[in-house]
């Protein structure tokens, strides 16, 4: 799912940028918070991929319907050059929220969200 999908919530300040590396032409900047919504037709194991832009490095935390939050440390080398990072995560089933965001500092921006 793109990060800048219509169907997504941008808040305290998230916006859209075009960005010509970035699948679909753009990602979402200046992240407040990023909230992406699925349906998971059963709950499990899933593998999160984020493919994101950073120059330098920057904390990303990632919340499931309002739990704690995992915590990522992310590393790039520029703004128009997208990395991916993964992790394996449960998920449960049902409408599930994810949660984009950093309250300590700045974060990564963020191009596209893969669950499988």
């Amino acid at each position: 799912m793109e990060a800048e999908d219509p169907g997504n919530v941008l808040g305290e300040g998230a916006g859209i940028v075009a960005c010509s590396a970035c699948a679909g032409g753009a990602r979402v900047r200046y992240l407040g918070t990023l909230s992406v919504y699925l349906t998971n037709p059963t709950a499990g194991p899933r593998t999160v991929t984020v493919a994101y832009t950073v120059d330098g490095s920057r904390e990303l935390k990632i919340s499931i319907n309002g739990a704690a939050p995992t915590n990522h440390f992310l590393t790039g080398t520029a703004w128009d050059t997208p990395r991916t990072f993964r992790y394996t995560t449960t998920v449960p089933a049902g409408r599930v929220s994810f949660t984009f965001y950093n309250d300590t500092g700045p974060s990564p921006d963020i191009d596209k969200i893969t669950i499988s």
